[in-house]
């Protein structure tokens, strides 16, 4: 079965590293969280694939699907004692047993590096990133909040592209794990315009915020919509059990 599977995998590893946007994200996640598990793309590479057989899995499947590693979370108009004794008959027999460790993930301190990719985007990217607080800190939804206001089209960001400055200009976060996220910023320009102006402008415009704090009217606006998505995300089958699947089994709540 894996050597059948195999070929459409690699298939899915190859256009993701042909996609210029993906290329850059896993390049910034080697940077931002070197010598940890945070530095791989667990999609995996296809070198990886070639030597991975069937046995391999075997072995994983043996030691990490236990239902000491497991939630389950069911969300729906359900009889709550039909279903769990359900539950009891199709899971309940299944023995469980210890997990191997987990790795550790030793941050170090972010190394100051630029760098340029090609693409074959028709315009240029120029992005600036910093490595944050994670979804396990206390300092987690106020780096939020942050994002939101600095993501605001009322914000001094998002200002360069009816100023004429920039094609696009935004900011947002990714790979939000337990030990850490990463914030960016972004401009966008026209093929062939080197981005080296509207990003000092960019940094600038961020150093302007840290130094003077951030618009208290943008703060509550984002506070205002986090809640509301909340809400939105309780009156959601799908996006209540991710929450809650989210909540159990990644951030341990």
């Amino acid at each position: 079965q894996w050597d059948q599977e195999r070929g459409a995998i690699e298939q899915e590893v190859a256009r993701d590293l042909s996609n210029p946007i993906y290329k850059f994200l896993s390049r910034l996640d080697v940077d931002m969280f070197a010598g940890t598990p945070y530095a791989h793309d667990p999609l995996g590479t296809r070198d990886s694939f070639d030597k991975t057989t069937g046995a391999m899995m075997k072995d994983f499947y043996d030691k990490w699907y236990s239902p000491s590693n497991m939630v389950l979370v069911i969300v729906g108009d359900v009889d709550p004692a039909a279903t769990l004794d359900k539950v009891r008959k199709l899971f309940g027999d299944i023995p469980s047993h210890a997990l191997p460790p987990h790795p550790a993930i030793d941050l170090q301190p972010v190394k100051s590096e630029t760098f340029t990719l090609d693409s074959n985007l028709p315009y240029m990217l120029g992005v600036v990133a910093w490595r944050l607080p994670g979804t396990d800190s206390p300092d987690f939804a106020a780096v939020t909040i942050l994002a939101d206001v600095l993501a605001s089209q009322r914000a001094d960001l998002y200002g360069m592209v009816p100023q004429g400055k920039a094609l696009a200009a935004e900011f947002g976060m990714a790979a939000q794990y337990p030990k850490a996220s990463i914030g960016y910023g972004l401009v966008a320009q026209p093929a062939g315009v080197d981005p080296a102006a509207s990003i000092e402008e960019m940094k600038q415009i961020i150093a302007k915020y840290a130094q003077n704090g951030v618009p208290a009217d943008l703060v509550d606006a984002a506070k205002r919509a986090e809640l509301a998505q909340a809400e939105f995300q309780r009156n959601s089958i799908a996006d209540l059990a991710a929450v809650w699947s989210n909540a159990l089994a990644v951030e341990g709540r």
